[in-house]
């Protein structure tokens, strides 16, 4: 724990962003990575992020004038307070769109009528099904049930979670990692009604989920871009404990394996941005030459997506669709929605002519795209697990051998 508490600590002072100090510290290709500290690596990552959003619209995300859930951490909420289906603060001409979209994108009576049918044999519901049901969208009345028994279904259990109010109890070897903690409370969808009020009940709720977290697996402890993962299952679960043992499961279990992306060096990470370099030499080979020849990493513009499972930068309707899939199916949806958001951004991206163009394009690859689009050109795209599992193992051993 001494090791990765020290690597925890964000730094202080808000450095001015360097693209070739990311360059150097992030590379993705395996025979160059200098296997990066959340010490060295997250504090230049969040702080371009927030300091990039500050002068274009990445603050607040549009989908064909649909309002964002998606905050930036100086946002405010409205005098008014009025909030869209997910609680999150919007004006009132944003209120007006969001109804406006309920009523286009209305659930279907068949569709929960499916689900309903479905918890009652949930056991002997085959995955296929499952899958099934999934990609046409949870209802967001049935998710506070729903993601709780998906993320306990796929060869875990609650008994790997110990008792909650113990682990809370808990002193951590290191107190130094609740100050982190602390700082990031604020920074999570600020403009929620849950987390709005500094230490509120939403925040107190998010705090010791955390920290308990951290008893629990000390040697993951708290890295930034985790507050969001346990914000989000928070906002659809609802009860503080349950959250929790999604928060474990969703950490732990095989099939999604977060702790191993917050981990230090960010191994998984770096294997999950090899596998989406080389699904873009598939799927768009024409970003893959650019990319090449400017020198350009992904870990510049993706590693968010993949710390976050698009958290921080998509709105929360769309977010909750993909996360229904991703509980459902591991992480073939996320590298799906990553390559459908760089297709659907071509013509911007393939128009680029130099190197700070092409950056800015990438950058705003999530913007102003439809969430239907999104989500059917992300299904469309062939992601083979065989070669998931081919990629990974072929980066661990570049890896291994550098």
């Amino acid at each position: 724990m001494k090791e990765n508490s020290l690597q925890t600590r964000e730094d202080a002072s808000p450095y001015p962003f360097s693209y070739h100090c990311i360059y150097f510290s992030t590379s993705v290709h395996p025979d160059k990575c200098k296997s990066p500290t959340p010490a060295t690596f997250l504090p230049y990552l969040f702080y371009h992020t927030f300091s990039c959003t500050r002068t274009s619209s990445l603050w607040m995300v549009r989908h064909k004038g649909i309002p964002s859930s998606t905050v930036g951490r100086n946002a405010r909420a409205p005098v008014d307070g009025a909030t869209d289906r997910f609680g999150f603060f919007v004006t009132a001409e944003e209120k007006r769109m969001d109804d406006e979209c309920l009523r286009v994108y209305a659930e279907k009576k068949s569709v929960q009528n499916m689900w309903s049918k479905a918890l009652t044999r949930w056991d002997n519901c085959p995955h296929d099904r499952r899958k099934e049901l999934c990609r046409l969208g949870i209802p967001q009345s049935q998710r506070q049930t729903i993601w709780p028994l998906l993320l306990m279904t796929y060869g875990w259990k609650d008994e790997n979670c110990e008792d909650y109010q113990l682990l809370m109890a808990q002193q951590p070897q290191d107190k130094s990692i609740f100050d982190v903690i602390e700082r990031d409370l604020g920074r999570t969808f600020p403009t929620h009604r849950m987390f709005f009020k500094a230490n509120g009940e939403g925040q107190k709720k998010l705090r010791r989920i955390l920290r308990t977290y951290v008893n629990h697996n000390p040697d993951i402890g708290y890295v930034q871009g985790m507050g969001f993962i346990a914000a989000t299952l928070l906002l659809q679960i609802g009860d503080e404990e349950s959250t929790f043992r999604a928060l474990v499961s969703v950490m732990e279990n095989p099939k999604y394996n977060l702790a191993k992306l917050y981990a230090p060096g960010f191994p998984c990470m770096f294997a999950r941005l090899y596998q989406l370099q080389k699904l873009l030499e598939r799927h768009y080979a024409a970003l893959f030459n650019k990319l090449v020849t400017y020198k350009i990493e992904l870990s510049l513009f993706a590693s968010n997506w993949y710390l976050t499972l698009f958290s921080y930068h998509l709105n929360f309707r769309l977010l909750s669709r993909i996360w229904d899939m991703f509980l459902c199916e591991g992480w073939k949806i996320i590298h799906r929605v990553a390559v459908a958001l760089l297709l659907l951004h071509r013509d911007a991206i393939d128009g680029v002519r130099d190197e700070s163009q092409l950056i800015m394009a990438l950058q705003s690859a999530h913007e102003g795209k439809d969430e239907a689009e999104i989500l059917k050109k992300a299904l469309s795209i062939k992601v083979k697990t065989a070669r998931l599992l081919r990629w990974e193992k072929e980066f661990n051993l570049l890896r291994s051998n550098r």
